[in-house]
């Protein structure tokens, strides 16, 4: 099957179950492949064990190609390009503030069993998902740290569950173009200082800690309990299972990256809204949408794709042919912009 194509779109997780063996025909046949996952575990896996495949016959992967973590990645890419172009003070903090009304399906709850088990067995688990840099190819200097509020300007933010999804994929596009930079002096790069952190966007400090609060001890909960394990596998969500036609339609999201200069004087903000439910409908578009850039576009694509290997939708696509695309589907807005004040 894989040889008959020249992208393979799956969908099929969770991805420790279902998508190792793809991988590895996609890698060794030169076919590129895209998929949702958010299990970071799996796929520095996928990168340990076919990265040298992949280069070799110049397949690209991109783990994540969907609401977990294209808006989060491209929207770095464009606030940090933004606001390089406003001030020579280096990128320090980048922020994403996430407002969003969708659903959630048994294939999402299946992921988060099948990953906090792994977790809870296995110590190497636990080192990936406590890793901010573990998909990155270079480690950099941000420590990850609990909070129950974060500031954010203006707005106050409660942690954010698909955090540790999205992180080492914004870090592995930052590890990815320092190593470019270097390679090639005056390429765009993050710089050394890049840290990144997201939130979900709430009304007060005191609504934001109580959330937080209930997804922290979930997910202890979850990690500390196979007994907590085997009752949700039995009684939660089921594959299969996942938003109505009505919350299909009627979902959104609104999702603000911001980057902010060292010096604390310089600001710029990438702004990803769609129509839709974000993990469903918008994703099937931003999937579709990857899939068709790498092989409709593969004249476009940066340098970085043309060697093939595990990359991210911002270091493949930089900020034009899936921005360009997205906003041409209808379906998106993404806009850029540099910012006076947070």
């Amino acid at each position: 099957m894989v040889k008959q194509a020249k992208c393979v779109i799956t969908l099929a997780g969770p991805y420790h179950l279902y998508g190792s063996k793809l991988i590895k025909a996609c890698a060794e046949n030169g076919v590129h492949c895209c998929d949702l996952t958010g299990e970071a575990t799996w796929s520095y896996e996928m990168i340990e064990q076919h990265e040298a495949a992949a280069k070799r016959t110049k397949a690209i992967f991109i783990h994540g190609a969907g609401f977990d973590s294209i808006p989060g990645d491209i929207g770095t890419y464009l606030a940090v390009k933004k606001l390089q172009s406003a001030t020579s003070s280096p990128c320090g903090l980048v922020t994403t503030g996430y407002k969003a009304k969708g659903g959630f399906s048994g294939g999402t709850f299946s992921t988060f069993l099948v990953v906090s088990g792994l977790a809870a067995k296995d110590k190497k688990y636990r080192k990936i998902l406590a890793n901010p840099y573990s998909l990155s190819p270079i480690k950099g200097s941000q420590r990850l740290k609990p909070f129950f509020s974060l500031q954010d300007g203006k707005t106050v933010g409660a942690y954010y569950m698909m955090e540790p999804a999205n992180l080492p994929v914004i870090q592995q596009s930052w590890g990815l173009l320092e190593q470019e930079a270097k390679k090639k002096p005056g390429s765009f790069s993050y710089g050394p200082e890049f840290q990144y952190r997201e939130h979900l966007v709430m009304p007060n400090r005191v609504v934001a800690t109580i959330l937080s609060s209930v997804i922290y001890f979930m997910g202890a909960l979850f990690y500390s309990s196979a007994f907590i394990r085997s009752l949700a596998k039995k009684y939660g969500l089921q594959s299969g299972d996942g938003p109505s036609e009505d919350a299909m339609q009627n979902g959104w999201m609104d999702v603000r990256t911001t980057a902010r200069s060292v010096d604390g004087k310089s600001f710029a903000r990438a702004r990803f809204v769609s129509r839709g439910d974000p993990g469903y409908a918008a994703t099937s578009y931003m999937i579709c949408e990857t899939a068709l850039g790498l092989v409709h576009d593969y004249d476009q694509l940066s340098d970085l794709a043309k060697e093939g290997g595990h990359l991210t939708a911002a270091t493949v696509f930089g900020d034009k042919v899936l921005r360009e695309r997205l906003v041409d589907s209808g379906k998106f807005d993404i806009s850029v912009e540099v910012v006076d004040s947070l």
